[in-house]
């Protein structure tokens, strides 16, 4: 599991929204480089849950990208 900094485990960026543990997770294994599947995979889920999550994240970082999603993330110190 991701390693999560706790003064951000509410962490609000952009819109106000909140991401949750299991988006913050995720964010941190797009920053690692894995993809869909791989992410899928460690978290015993579906690839198309992994999307769903990738969507909230998205539009909760105003990003259009995992990348960008990332980036942003960042910049919130959410991710380290």
């Amino acid at each position: 599991m991701a390693v999560r900094n706790p003064l951000y485990m509410n962490a609000q960026i952009q819109n106000g929204e909140a991401l949750t543990p299991m988006e913050i997770d995720i964010l941190t294994f797009l920053e690692q480089g894995k993809s869909k599947e791989e992410i899928a995979s460690c978290f015993f889920i579906s690839v198309n849950t992994v999307k769903y999550h990738m969507k909230n994240i998205y539009m909760k970082t105003g990003a259009k990208n995992a990348c960008q999603a990332v980036w942003n993330a960042r910049l919130a110190g959410i991710l380290d």
